[in-house]
């Protein structure tokens, strides 16, 4: 199997096999598990997680806006209306309205 250069830029990176279809059946469970590890420490790695919420996210239509405000409610412990207003505050960027509460 070929192994995928390490791109430059991104603070990290991750490097996976490619060939999947070399390996079949509980192999390929196994590989695939080994994938989503990867990709989910890469994420940890580069702060897109808090606790188990994915707080990175692009707030580009209604379904994911109630989404953003719903995560700012449950990390922060704000009601509805709060929440929706720290996102407002800070332009609809989660990650910044989150971070301001951890401080």
């Amino acid at each position: 199997p070929r192994i995928a250069p390490p791109r430059a830029g991104p603070s990290a990176a991750v490097c996976a096999l490619a060939g999947l279809w070399a390996v079949s059946g509980q192999q390929r469970y196994i590989y695939m598990q080994l994938v989503q590890i990867a990709v989910d420490s890469a994420m940890v790695a580069l702060g897109k997680v808090r606790g188990n919420l994915m707080i990175d996210l692009q707030i580009l239509s209604t379904k994911l806006r109630d989404r953003a405000i719903r995560l700012v409610a449950e990390i922060a412990g704000y009601d509805y209306e709060t929440a929706r207003k720290r996102l407002e505050t800070n332009d609809w960027n989660l990650r910044a309205a989150v971070d301001k509460v951890d401080r």
